[in-house]
């Protein structure tokens, strides 16, 4: 008789949004100062920030409007206007949005993150492994990229039969490895251990 398979058990997924920061914003200026900064798109990304950790998330979208007018192809911009329409529920503007910074810039780890997140969240593993997949290529000294790919192969392998939990143990140990004391990882792996354990006796 085969014995049924154990439900796998996977932790938190680590990214959180990423705001780009520009240089910080100076409140207290001059009114000259002013004058010369009102076509510096990065003072009004700034101020986007400033205002959206703020809560005032109409006119964060207001100053970064006018930093993407003034900076059209910029991907921090257009990232954080991507983290406004995150934060205010509309994921699919989000997307796009993030979509678009990472077009402008193939590099920009920020927008890429963000956008793995989200297609977690929507239980679009395999794009999110898409973006992870590029994400550690690029930087695989980063924990928690390592983690979050493994998090999304188990958790294609677990709803659609996709990928090989082999792998998915490869970056978590990885990621433990990188920085210890991820007790989630350990976990995971040891429930991917015993998983394949059962699959292989059956």
């Amino acid at each position: 008789m085969k014995k049924p398979l154990t439900v796998i058990i996977i932790a938190i997924f680590l990214s959180a949004f990423v705001v780009a920061q520009t240089a910080p914003l100076v409140l207290h200026t001059s009114i000259q100062n002013l004058e010369e900064m009102k076509d510096d798109p990065y003072f009004y990304n700034s101020l986007g920030n400033y205002l959206l950790n703020k809560g005032n998330f109409e006119k964060a979208l207001k100053a970064y409007k006018i930093a993407l007018l003034l900076s059209p192809s910029d991907e921090q911009i257009l990232n954080n206007i991507g983290v406004y329409y995150w934060m205010i529920g509309n994921e699919e503007e989000a997307k796009n949005y993030f979509s678009q910074a990472s077009e402008k810039n193939l590099e920009y780890e920020n927008a890429r993150s963000n956008l793995a997140y989200l297609y977690n969240k929507d239980g679009n593993y395999a794009d999110a492994k898409s973006e992870l997949r590029f994400l550690v290529e690029k930087n695989s000294n980063n924990p928690s990229y390592n983690y979050d790919l493994a998090i999304n192969i188990a958790m294609d392998y677990r709803y659609n039969k996709e990928g090989d939990l082999k792998e998915a143990i490869k970056y978590f140990e990885k990621a433990n490895e990188l920085s210890q004391g991820y007790e989630k990882a350990k976990e995971n792996i040891d429930v991917l251990k015993n998983v394949l354990s059962i699959e292989n006796e059956n």
